[in-house]
């Protein structure tokens, strides 16, 4: 899948590669600081590697129940996928918004 630059990537479009991301990179569960480097990796979005943006992205999608965020140790956060976000991921709609 080719992605557009960040900026050019409308937010819905965000989300969606986040849920594939932790899904078909990390079994539905990984690290904030992995799922970021990796999606960096897939998308070549640099923003990716960033715990603040990726934060503000996971807390999008908890407040929607598409991820549970768990704290750990400090800023760090495990993201497990919920059944809502395995079916945003791929039904082509957007997360929605609350």
């Amino acid at each position: 899948m080719a992605f557009a630059a960040l900026a050019d990537t409308d937010a819905a479009d965000v989300d969606v590669a986040v849920l594939r991301a932790l899904i078909e990179e990390f079994g539905g569960e990984g690290t904030g600081a992995t799922l970021g480097r990796r999606l960096a990796e897939l998308t070549g979005w640099p923003e990716a590697r960033s715990p603040r943006w990726l934060r503000g992205v996971l807390g999008r999608l908890e407040a929607c129940g598409a991820v549970t965020l768990e704290p750990v140790d400090g800023a760090e956060v495990i993201a497990r996928i919920s059944a809502h976000g395995v079916a945003q991921a791929y039904d082509g709609a957007p997360v929605p918004r609350l």
